[in-house]
Parts: C-alpha cells; sequence; structure tokens
C-alpha cells in the first residue's frame, strides 16, 4: 500500500484544532509519547477535561479487533495489544524519497505539538 500524507491524518487533527479554537473553547493537546510514558495521567486527564469518571479498565482492552482492524499494517502493535506497552523511544531513519510526505505532515504537527500539555501540567490540571 502507498504512503501517502493522508495516512497520518494530521491535516485533520490540525484542522479539528483550529476549528475547536474558532469557536472559542480549549482543545487539550497531549503527545502520544506521553500516553506511553504514563498512560493512567494521561486519561486521567482526558477524563477530567470531558467530564468522565476514569475508570482503570481504561488501561487495558481485549486483544485484536475493534476499530482497529480498518487501519493501516502499522496499527499491528494496537490489533496484537491487551494493554499500554511500556515507552521506548524509536530512532527512526527515514528514506529520502519520503522527505516530501514528512514535509508535508510537518506543517500541520509543528504547530500541533507547541501546544502539547506536558506531563507537569497535566499533573497541575488534575490537582485544581
Amino acid at each position: 500500500k502507498e504512503i501517502i500524507p493522508e495516512l497520518f491524518a494530521y491535516d485533520v487533527l490540525y484542522d479539528v484544532y483550529c476549528k475547536t479554537v474558532e469557536l472559542g473553547l480549549n482543545p487539550l493537546v497531549i503527545h502520544s509519547d506521553d500516553v506511553s510514558k504514563n498512560p493512567e495521567l494521561a486519561l486521567r486527564t482526558i477524563c477530567k477535561k470531558f467530564g468522565i469518571e476514569f475508570d482503570s479498565n481504561m488501561l487495558s482492552w481485549e486483544k485484536g479487533g475493534g476499530i482497529y482492524n480498518k487501519f493501516p499494517p502499522f496499527y499491528k502493535e494496537v490489533l496484537d495489544s491487551s494493554g499500554f506497552l511500556p515507552y521506548q523511544k524509536k530512532e527512526v531513519i527515514l528514506d529520502e524519497k519520503y522527505n516530501p510526505i514528512l514535509e508535508e505532515c510537518q506543517k500541520y504537527y509543528d504547530p500541533l505539538v507547541e501546544k502539547v500539555m506536558t506531563q507537569d501540567q497535566m499533573r497541575e490540571f488534575l490537582e485544581d
């Protein structure tokens, strides 16, 4: 399957963020690394933001299936999991031929990553 920028949906995420700001709302942006590093903190933050009661069952799920079946093959790890895996920093070496795709995604990713709520900010938010 061909790799195209639309597979990553950064443009959609950015559009949702901008529309949410236009509506005068304060969108929550959490980096996926922070979800991996501390899933409970991230989920508690999301729950508080949306007025949902946190449940520890949110930290695990049944292996395989579900909504991820329709996503591209790079979600295989999600399908094969039953909970959050420990964070592992991955070094990615990208072939030059993907630079145009990277540049296209980066123009949406960079402004979003500037808005990320840090783990310290999440802790402060939960204490309020």
